[in-house]
Formats: C-alpha cells, structure tokens, sequence
C-alpha cells in the first residue's frame, strides 16, 4: 500500500478542517482523497492529498464494495491520523452512468421584472422534463435565457419581461450506482455524508478550461483508467456530456491478450514502454525486442515482444477509441441540428495522455477532411499547494505536486473546484428562500393588519 500523506498538529489544524473542502476521486486504478480552499481570486489553494491503489472497481463501476470500502477507509483513516476531521464531502461519477439532455422552459413574469424568483422558477419548470427511466437529476445548468425575440441573454435579472424562458443543460446519474457510492463511503463512517455527486467530465472540465475556452467551443475529453468522460462546449454554454464505457485498462487488457501476459505485465509494458503508434517509433526502435517474464512470480519463463507490436496493439485501441468520440459528436451536432465551431479544439486528461505520441496521433484521428484537429493536454490551473507536511524520506513534498498538478490529477482538482461552486450556489439559494419567507411574512402581516384596521373601522 502506498500512501501519499500530510501531517500537521491538530490544533493547528482544528479550525481550517473543519471549514475546509474534501472530495473523493474514486477512479478504476487510483482513489484520491483531497482537501483545500478556494479563495475569491478563483485560486484553489490544496491543504491535503493522498492517494492509494483502487480495489473493487473496474471500468467505473463498482464490482465488489466491501473491497471499495476498505480502501477509501484507509484513506479517511490516514486523514484522521494526520489530525484532521470531515463529515462533508464531494464524489465523483463516470460518464457511463449518465444520460444528459438540453432542455426548455419558462414562467410567466408577475410583476414584468425578472427577479431570482423567476429565473429559479423558469429553471424549475425546465428541469421538470423527465430524461430516463431509474435516473436522478444530478447537474441542472442553465445555457442562455430568452425575452421575447431576444435570444441568448446571459443574465436576465432585472430585465422587463412578460415571459421568461431557459435552455438548460441537465446531467442525471444511474440511481443504483449513485446509492452504492454513496454507501461506499458512508459505510467508512457514519458521520460523513456526500453533500454532491460531481460528473467526472464537468469535474475535470472546470479544472483545466478557462471561460475563454468554453467561449470559443471546446471538448473536455477526461480519459480515465475506467471509462472516458466527455464534456462538450461551445458558445460558453455547456451543450453536451457523454460517457464511454472504456479507459486505460483496456489497453492493458489488450496488450495481455494479444501477447499472452498477466495484465501486470501489460501494465508495466504500457507504462514504460508505450507509444500510440508504430509509424512514431525510428525503424530501429520498432524493432527493438523486450524481454518480459511470462509469469512475474517465475521470471526464468520469459518472452519477448517487439517495440512495433506493442505500439501497433495498443494503436489499434486508441484509434478506434478516437472514431468513436468522433462518432459520438458528429451524430449529436446531427441530431440537434447544430454547427459547432472547436475553436478549442480538444483538451484531453486523464493517465492516459502520458502515453507517448498520444497527442499527434489524437489531432490525426479526431480531425476532418485531412485537417488535423487542435489538440492540448490540459492540466489544472490556478492551484497552489499548502501541505505544511512531514513526508517519509522517500516522498517530497515535489513528489506530492507533481502526482496532483498533472492531467490524471485533473477530476480531483475538479471535484474540489466544482464543489465550492455548488455550495456557493447553495449559500445564494438560501438567502433567496430566506427573502422569500421574509417577504410572505411581511406581506401576510400587512394583510391581517389591513383587515383588523377595516374591521374596527366599520
């Protein structure tokens, strides 16, 4: 079991753990804990991260959960250890368990200015729109607002309508799954509770894209060890999310078969050894032989296989992998009869984008006509690290943020970033029902008032 950990006295730590954010990566190869602030410069400042091997999991879904329990047990327990203390905390949920849809709605305008009360109802009324049978509305975000001819209005507050009416972008998640995960965590303790099950995709997606990004159309390709997540913008609105039930392991498992080895094996082929394609590998490299152990347990049995076959399996994966995000897209711009303008291209991360070659050989296959697609690895942005930590010898505290500020570390950050959003949105929700009540209040009071007046008066 390794462990990458943090320690700080607790009554140091007392106050700011208890305020701080925590969210849980819970990913096919890996399981992430992490916890930190985000500041009002948007700049997210990670206090604590610690990650370890993922058990009962496989291609995002959950196989076995007392295995799944145990690990993210270890690391509660580690957190504990280090003199700290959560009982909210953020998940995240991979694309193959949810369906999403752009949905319409609105709501006639009282007092023909539009008030928060009246957005909210509009948005309401959209989300009302039923998407899948067995599914749970997890994300409702609003793409643009509509007044009468006036198309695309980003905030209407204030405005003098009759009707208002919004597009939305609304993401539901397979009920069961969701129930497991949460039981996965909350059977580690009772006294934690998952305030928000996060999208992968939209998780990764606020973590490396800048609005900048979003405006000018931009996918968000998170390519997991367990499935792809998929986040598709443009106009900064957020148009569409997918998911694809393959990831990295996949290739590994394509790579054991294909050569006949233990998937740790493949693993460690892959890893070390990997390149997206043949043609990027010199002829002398192509041919070049490794020796591997059949059998890691009895290395005298050994094979070997060649550079060029290695890089021609796992090309074979990764090539079909593109067509089929191409594919994904393509039919739904056909569906809902839209031009999309990537001016962004393609930002992918994940563990995968390590492999190397992946980026030429993504921007060949995902383009049109001939024309290369634009193609970046995205990292996470606006991050600081604040461990205060006392590492073993053999890890640094360089160690501990180069593993987290790469693209694989890209949905725990985003788990995090997005999380403080939604609490935010759910700090101005309760002020908004708080002024409602207040309102109601005054109201019903003016009204007993006014009849108690004209009640003594005749």
């Amino acid at each position: 079991m390794s462990f990458f950990f943090s320690k700080k006295s607790a009554a140091a730590q007392e106050d700011e753990n208890q305020d701080a954010l925590v969210a849980l990566d819970i990913g096919s190869t890996k399981i992430r804990l992490i916890a930190g602030e985000v500041n009002d410069g948007d700049v997210l400042t990670v206090t604590y991260y610690a990650e370890c091997p993922s058990q009962g999991m496989d291609n995002g879904a959950i196989t076995d959960l007392r295995k799944l329990s145990n690990q993210v047990a270890l690391l509660v327990a580690d957190y504990k250890e280090n003199g700290r203390e959560f009982t909210h905390c953020y998940i995240g949920i991979a694309g193959r368990y949810i369906q999403s849809a752009n949905l319409q709605g609105g709501t006639v305008v009282p007092t023909h200015i539009v008030t928060e009360a009246d957005r909210e109802h509009a948005i309401e009324n959209a989300a009302a729109n039923r998407i899948g049978e067995y599914q749970r509305i997890i994300h409702i975000i609003p793409q643009n607002y509509q007044i009468a001819d006036t198309r695309e209005i980003t905030n209407p507050i204030d405005l003098s309508a009759q009707r208002l009416d919004v597009n939305i972008h609304a993401i539901t998640c397979d009920e069961d799954q969701e129930q497991n995960l949460r039981r996965a965590i909350s059977s580690t303790s009772g006294d934690i509770h998952v305030d928000h099950v996060i999208f992968n995709g939209i998780a990764a997606a606020d973590a490396v894209l800048s609005e900048e990004d979003k405006a000018i159309g931009v996918c968000l390709v998170d390519w997991g060890g367990g499935a792809i997540n998929v986040a598709l913008y443009d106009k900064s609105c957020l148009v569409h999310t997918f998911g694809i039930d393959y990831g990295g392991a996949n290739i590994t498992r394509d790579i054991a078969t294909r050569f006949g080895l233990p998937l740790a094996t493949a693993d460690f082929l892959k890893r070390n050894y990997g390149v997206a394609h043949p043609n990027l590998l010199p002829e002398q490299e192509r041919v070049q032989k490794l020796q591997v152990p059949l059998d890691p347990r009895n290395p005298k049995y050994m094979t070997y296989v060649s550079m060029g076959d290695l890089a021609s399996t796992i090309a074979i994966s990764m090539i079909d992998t593109f067509q089929l995000i191409h594919q994904h897209i393509e039919n739904f711009k056909s569906k809902q009869n839209l031009h999309l303008t990537l001016g962004g291209g393609y930002v992918f991360t994940g563990g995968v984008t390590n492999m190397r070659g992946f980026k030429p050989l993504a921007a060949s296959k995902l383009g049109v006509n001939g024309v290369k697609a634009k193609v970046q690895i995205g990292t996470p942005r606006s991050v600081e690290c604040n461990f205060n930590q006392v590492l073993p010898a053999e890890v640094s505290a360089n160690d501990l943020s180069t593993s987290l500020l790469c693209p694989s570390g890209a949905t725990a950050i985003g788990l995090l970033r997005f999380g403080h959003a939604l609490k935010e949105e759910e700090h101005r929700r309760y002020n908004l029902q708080n002024d409602r009540r207040h309102s109601n209040s005054t109201l019903a009071k003016l009204y007993h008032w006014g009849r108690n007046w004209l009640s003594g008066e005749l």
